[in-house]
């Protein structure tokens, strides 16, 4: 019988398959941290940006830069990883909101005289 909730084993050898470039595994991975990227992501930007900002694309740019920087990644444990994926997604989010900053400032600017 396979278990409804992946264990930490599952996740750690999850981890060390991607490191080596087993796609199959960095899947799984992705699978399980989506929600919790998703609920991240919903939560830190708020009702006014969520209209603006869809968050699959936050998810989805986060997983793309986490595959690109997976052999950079120091950490052994799980909590590391998931912790790692938290900061992509915090520093992608940060960018957003900065992008969206800027262009309501333009867009101001661009109604004065």
């Amino acid at each position: 019988m396979i278990p409804l909730e992946p264990q930490g084993d599952d996740v750690s050898n999850w981890m060390a398959q991607a490191r080596t470039g087993d796609e199959q595994a960095w899947g799984r991975l992705l699978e399980h941290y989506g929600p919790l990227l998703r609920g991240h992501a919903q939560q830190s930007l708020g009702a006014a940006l969520r209209v603006r900002v869809d968050e699959s694309d936050l998810i989805q740019q986060t997983c793309l830069s986490a595959y690109r920087a997976l052999a950079e990644f120091q950490g052994e444990s799980e909590p590391e990883f998931r912790l790692w994926l938290l900061r992509i997604l915090e520093r992608n989010i940060l960018q957003v909101v900065e992008r969206e900053r800027l262009a309501a400032k333009r867009t101001v600017d661009r109604e004065s005289p």
